[in-house]
């Protein structure tokens, strides 16, 4: 894998845990699958973090507002460049046509990975919650 693609994921993951509550996370997976998830846009990567909603008809009232407070939260610039890169084949990246199906089909298992990470955490801290009552008799 390219290089610049590998670290690009890994600062898009890192953006994601950081900065994605579980219902966010969700919410840009089904964003994504639907190919409303775009780049240059009040709901991409870093928008996401801090919109009131994704997908709103029209123009919303906090649009610059929640993206310029996303651009300042930690990562957010990294981020931003890393899902443009997403977009990166063959020393070409353009915002839309084929490349922004490529962007599409790179982020959409990255969520979905982020997603199943999280529930296993979550497993975990309910097996050891489990055994931790059964230790003590309750």
């Amino acid at each position: 894998m390219d290089q610049r693609l590998k670290k690009s994921k890994q600062q898009i993951r890192s953006f994601i845990r950081e900065h994605y509550t579980d219902q966010r996370l969700v919410e840009v997976l089904a964003f994504a699958q639907d190919g409303k998830f775009e780049f240059n846009s009040c709901c991409c990567l870093i928008g996401a973090a801090t919109a009131d909603e994704l997908g709103h008809r029209g123009v919303a009232k906090n649009v610059g507002q929640h993206y310029e407070l996303a651009g300042l939260l930690s990562g957010a610039e990294q981020a931003e460049y890393s899902f443009c890169n997403l977009g990166f084949a063959g020393g070409h990246s353009f915002i839309g046509g084929p490349i922004k199906n490529l962007r599409k089909r790179r982020i959409i298992p990255i969520l979905r990975a982020e997603i199943r990470r999280r529930e296993r955490i979550k497993n975990k801290r309910e097996e050891r919650l489990d055994l931790r009552l059964v230790a003590l008799g309750t």
